[in-house]
C-alpha cells in the first residue's frame, strides 16, 4: 500500500510542520571546480587570517565532525605540535602549551581548550563526554578580508588543516551558517577561485574566468517560513555556496549542483532539510536556474491499524517537498496536520490521522 499525506497544504497548517517545511532544494551535479587563466598572475592577491577563538559556538556547520580524543591532539599541520593527554577517571588532564606538562583539566560532560605554540600558534577546541568517551571540534576559525568583505575558515573535519576543500568549512559575509569550503566564492558578486594555506594563515584569490549563471531559490519559493540557509555544492563537492540568503539569485560557475543542508525558521520554529530525493538543477553559462521546490509537502509514514483506529507517530513519518528534498528534526508548535491514508490500488481513503499535541 502507499500512505501519503493529502495532497494540499501541510505548509499552510499552523503546526510548524507546515509552516516552516520548505527548503531549497538545489540539486547536484557535475564537478566543476572553476577553471583557471595561468595568464593573469598579476591578479592573484593573498590575504592574510588571523586566528579567533570561540569559546561559545555559534555557527551553523555544513557537516559537523567530532573526533574521538586518543593519545594526543596532533595539531601539526595548523602549525602547531602533538599535546599530550590524560584521561583521569571520567576527566582529561591536557599539555595546553607543549612543554610537556599537564596544565590544564576538563571535567563534567563538556569543555574548551586553547593550545597554544610558537610564533603566536593559536587553535581551540570543544569537547563533549558521552557514551563513547570524550570528543573534540575544531571551537575557533581563520578570519580575514576579501575585498572588503569577511572570510572565515573553519577547520571542520578536525584534522588541523584548514585546505580540505568539500570537507572543510568557510562563511563568506557575516552569516553564522557556514558551507563547505569552496574553490570558488561569490564577493559582492564576482567571482573568486581560490587557494589556502594548510596552516589556515593564507588565503589566496584570482579571479575566476570560467563559465557562470545564477542560480534562483527565491522566483518559485512556496512556504510561510523563512529560508536561514541553504547549502549546495557541486558533484565533486570542492565548490559550495550558501544560496539562502540570495533572494535575488546568486551567481554560480556554470554546473550541476545539489543541496546538501539547510534551515528554516517561523518564530521560534525550525525545521532542518537534507538532500533526500532531490532532484539536480542545472546552472548553464549566462542563463538563469530557478528551481520550484517547497510546498505542497509529500508525507510517507508507517502505520499500525486495528479495526477503525489507525496509529502513526512522529518519527515514522518522512516529509518530501516539491523537488524532492527532505524535511526533519521538527521543532514546531501549534496544531497538529491531518494526515490522509490512501489504499494505493484503490485509491480509495482508508482513514484520517493527525499527532495529539504538536
Amino acid at each position: 500500500m502507499e500512505y501519503r499525506a493529502r495532497p494540499g497544504s501541510l505548509l499552510r497548517a499552523s503546526c510548524l510542520l507546515a509552516v516552516t517545511v520548505c527548503a531549497v532544494a538545489l540539486a547536484a551535479g557535475p564537478s566543476l571546480a572553476g577553471p583557471r587563466d595561468t595568464g593573469v598572475a598579476e591578479l592573484t592577491h593573498d590575504v592574510a587570517l588571523a586566528y579567533k577563538p570561540m569559546r561559545s559556538w555559534k555557527i551553523e556547520l555544513p557537516g559537523e565532525s567530532f573526533r574521538k580524543v586518543s593519545g594526543a591532539f596532533d595539531l601539526t599541520a595548523a602549525g602547531g605540535k602533538r599535546y599530550d593527554l590524560e584521561v583521569v577517571g571520567s576527566g582529561l588532564h591536557v599539555d595546553t602549551d607543549g612543554d610537556g606538562a599537564l596544565d590544564a583539566k576538563v571535567e563534567g560532560k563538556s569543555g574548551f581548550l586553547r593550545f597554544k605554540g610558537d610564533e603566536g600558534f593559536s587553535y581551540a577546541v570543544r569537547l563533549v563526554n558521552g557514551a563513547t568517551g570524550w570528543l573534540y571540534a575544531a571551537s575557533g576559525a581563520r578570519v580575514g578580508k576579501l575585498d572588503g568583505v569577511r572570510i572565515t575558515l573553519i577547520d571542520q573535519d578536525g584534522n588541523g588543516s584548514y585546505a580540505d576543500f568539500g570537507k572543510d568549512a568557510m562563511i563568506v559575509g557575516s552569516s553564522k551558517s557556514a558551507s563547505f569550503l569552496s574553490r570558488v566564492v561569490n564577493v559582492g558578486g564576482t567571482l573568486h577561485h581560490i587557494e589556502v594555506a594548510k596552516d589556515g594563515a593564507k588565503l589566496t584569490h584570482e579571479p575566476y574566468t570560467g563559465a557562470a549563471g545564477t542560480l534562483d531559490v527565491a522566483a518559485d519559493f512556496d512556504t510561510d517560513a523563512k529560508l536561514l540557509s541553504a547549502i549546495v555544492r557541486n558533484k565533486r563537492g570542492d565548490v559550495s555556496f550558501d544560496v539562502g540568503r540570495a533572494s535575488a539569485g546568486l551567481r554560480v560557475p556554470a554546473g550541476r549542483y545539489t543541496l546538501h543542508s539547510g534551515r528554516l525558521g517561523l518564530g521560534d520554529s525550525v525545521v532542518r532539510v537534507r538532500t533526500g530525493r532531490a532532484r539536480t538543477i542545472e546552472v548553464k553559462k549566462d542563463e538563469r536556474a530557478a528551481l520550484a521546490w517547497g510546498g505542497p509537502v509529500r508525507a510517507e509514514f508507517a502505520y499500525q491499524r486495528s479495526g477503525d483506529e489507525v496509529v502513526l507517530t512522529p518519527d515514522t513519518v518522512r516529509y518530501y517537498g516539491r523537488a524532492g528534498e527532505e524535511y526533519f528534526d521538527w521543532k514546531p508548535f501549534g496544531k497538529s496536520p491531518e494526515f490522509t491514508i490512501v489504499d494505493a490500488a484503490q485509491r480509495k481513503e482508508i482513514a484520517k490521522a493527525i499527532f495529539t499535541g504538536c
